[in-house]
């Protein structure tokens, strides 16, 4: 994966620990308005608040047989560690760095 530049400028105010995704909705994922191709920027150092969309990835035992290791909830989910906040959702209108 190539890094991503993103002018600090444009990324919203109090974010300590910026990291970004591309998602790939597999398998699908609730519609929390976030869609396929569409770059998530997560604040890692945000601590969990129930109700706040955040991103979760699979506990170490099971990451290396599961293909989709993160998942995008509101809620705490069962084998997921949290990994921070969702801070801010770019769309692509046309084609994404994943669709192209």
């Amino acid at each position: 994966m190539n890094d991503i530049r993103f002018p600090n400028d444009l990324l919203p105010t109090g974010i300590t620990a910026p990291i970004a995704f591309i998602v790939d909705k597999r398998p699908d994922l609730p519609d929390y308005g976030v869609d396929n191709g569409d770059l998530v920027i997560v604040d890692r150092e945000a601590k969990f608040a129930e109700g706040v969309l955040s991103v979760f990835v699979k506990n170490k035992t099971n990451r290396d047989t599961n293909p989709h290791p993160y998942r995008v909830s509101r809620e705490k989910i069962k084998d997921y560690k949290y990994f921070g906040k969702v801070a801010m959702v770019m769309k692509y209108y046309g084609n994404s760095p994943l669709t192209s």
